[in-house]
């Protein structure tokens, strides 16, 4: 029977064994020309940290994550494993109901809540080094609604009578070469500007101000310029501005949160609020390219936990001739960006 003192002395001899046969093995294998076996390493994935979760707005609730692909479409039986099935989608009509049905009186008795639509998107290009860029969007809404957002705009006119009309609108500051030479000097600040709109006969004037106000100034795809103040002052009174930006995480991933209306709003009206945001995301990726809204979730505000996934198919443009061809046309501009 071997004693507790002997089994150091027992490994230690074990151990210089095992060496000497794996030097007698190279030796043999150096006198045969064959070369050793390196075996690289990998690196160790490098660990998403919560600094970095913060900073993906993918994983802002309700995050989005890879589904496994052998999830089932749905369950057979009345009682299932939630995990094991592909996330229900609803209709918009049928995702309101269910949402009012939680905000009446007996529960949380919010039925005017804002509604806001997240959509997940696939940011990926043909090549895969390049990808959607990010963008800020403005929409007219089909049906205005009260969005409770305080804003601040700027509009440029000439005409004394046409500031007036703009002021009436709703633009809280207006004038023309005047307040040109006020945002030069830092009198007027862009800070504290959030939209602005020109009339055409001031267009000449504010092109000095395009560095000054970069992103704020007056913007003709975003609908702020044109003869008619009031209704460019309108405009972005009552539409709603989102944003489609990137994940800082996963960059092939993209997100977009809008304002659709509010609860108690009719559905019909809703729906095609709703058909208008994705008429005004969808073309931003070219539809041969595969589906860019990857996911569709209603939510409410003041952020609520329950949400419902929509089906957004219906709303989604059939892929044209002409988009085939446009497809080479947007990964040059981009190559050139």
């Amino acid at each position: 029977m071997l004693s507790v003192a002997t089994l150091p002395m027992m490994i230690i001899t074990r151990g210089a064994k095992r060496k000497g046969v794996q030097a007698l093995r190279k030796l043999k294998e150096a006198k045969l020309g064959i070369k050793p076996k390196v075996v690289k390493k990998e690196p160790a994935p490098s660990p998403i940290t919560t600094a970095k979760l913060s900073s993906s707005i993918a994983a802002q609730y309700p995050a989005r994550v890879e589904l496994p692909p052998d999830l089932l479409d749905e369950p057979l039986d009345s009682v299932w494993k939630l995990e094991s099935y592909m996330p229900k989608r609803y209709f918009i009509k049928d995702a309101l109901a269910l949402h009012r049905e939680l905000q009446s009186p007996s529960m949380y008795s919010n039925p005017s809540a804002l509604l806001r639509l997240r959509l997940d998107l696939n940011m990926t290009l043909e090549k895969k080094t390049k990808f959607v860029e990010q963008s800020k969007q403005f929409i007219a809404m089909p049906h205005p609604f009260q969005h409770g957002q305080k804003r601040t705009i700027l509009a440029f006119a000439k005409d004394p009578h046409i500031q007036v009309i703009a002021n009436e609108a709703g633009a809280e500051i207006t004038g023309g070469p005047d307040i040109v030479k006020k945002i030069l000097k830092g009198v007027v600040r862009i800070d504290d500007i959030d939209y602005s709109v020109c009339h055409l006969d001031m267009m000449s004037e504010i092109n000095q101000l395009r560095g000054v106000m970069k992103r704020k100034f007056p913007s003709r795809k975003l609908g702020a310029i044109g003869n008619d103040i009031a209704a460019l002052v309108n405009h972005f009174r009552t539409g709603i501005g989102f944003e489609v930006i990137q994940d800082a995480i996963n960059p092939q991933w993209g997100v977009t949160n809008v304002l659709i209306g509010r609860l108690d709003m009719p559905d019909d009206a809703l729906e095609k609020n709703m058909k208008a945001v994705i008429e005004t995301v969808y073309p931003l990726r070219p539809p041969t390219l595969g589906p860019f809204i990857e996911r569709a979730v209603l939510m409410l505000l003041p952020t609520a936990m329950e949400y419902f996934e929509i089906d957004v198919s219906p709303y989604l443009p059939e892929p044209s001739d002409e988009d085939e061809q446009d497809v080479g046309d947007q990964e040059e501009q981009m190559e050139h960006r």
